[in-house]
């Protein structure tokens, strides 16, 4: 795998999120509070001081650090090996996605007119895009992926949850990235996170195990 290629790319990235730090920490008086989490409507909910600027660029980098472990405790490793695409696109999008939030949010520290909820439907559009594009590949693991306990144990249950669900994620990944650029209502917000809380918790878990009971290979122990 590319590990190295990738760490690089996400290290630039956490670099940038660092210089631009650095930059409003510079801009900010001493006693400036910056929003760190934000109510559904957008609204800041809780503050913290000028450290909290560092505060999601030391979680981008964490992030970034588990992607390189997680392969070399992969039990089923190869299957990782296998997925390599699929699983460096994910943490590249997962830290560009921080560093997203993170710039907007330095931004409204700075006294700038951002809309977190449109920023957040953006982001999760395009990580759902490109995660959904690359979810049919993914090789069974016990780390990445849509893990059920039949899709764990049939190879089959595995293959065909994972097609249902880039299926899925594709048409709520564009339809969250064009509720942000459109400046979608909080109704049609909750309605597309409701439509997905179903299609993650209930449609899949119910699909792989219908998938599971027809696979005469499945592990039942």
């Amino acid at each position: 795998m590319k590990l190295k290629r990738t760490l690089l790319i996400n290290l630039t990235i956490i670099a940038a999120m660092l210089a631009l730090s650095l930059w409003a920490w510079i801009q900010l008086p001493t006693n400036s509070q910056i929003p760190m989490h934000f109510d559904a409507t957008g609204v800041p909910d809780r503050y913290a001081g000028k450290s909290g600027l560092l505060e999601l660029p030391a979680v981008a980098l964490g992030l970034s650090l588990l992607f390189v472990v997680v392969p070399s405790i992969e039990p089923l490793q190869k299957n990782i090996q296998r997925s390599h695409k699929a699983y460096t696109a994910s943490s590249i999008i997962a830290v560009a996605a921080i560093a997203t939030i993170h710039t907007a949010i330095t931004f409204i520290a700075l006294g700038q007119p951002v809309s977190i909820p449109n920023v957040v439907n953006i982001v999760i559009g395009l990580t759902f895009i490109v995660t959904g594009n690359y979810a049919s590949k993914i090789r069974r693991n016990f780390f990445f992926g849509f893990r059920t306990p039949w899709t764990l144990s049939s190879e089959r249950a595995w293959h065909k949850t994972h097609r249902l669900g880039s299926w899925l994620l594709l048409p709520h990944g564009v339809a969250f990235f064009a509720a942000g650029l459109l400046s979608a209502s909080f109704l049609v917000t909750c309605v597309l996170t409701v439509s997905l809380i179903v299609s993650l918790l209930l449609v899949l878990p119910v699909y792989s195990y219908q998938i599971w009971k027809t696979d005469p290979n499945r592990l039942t122990q």
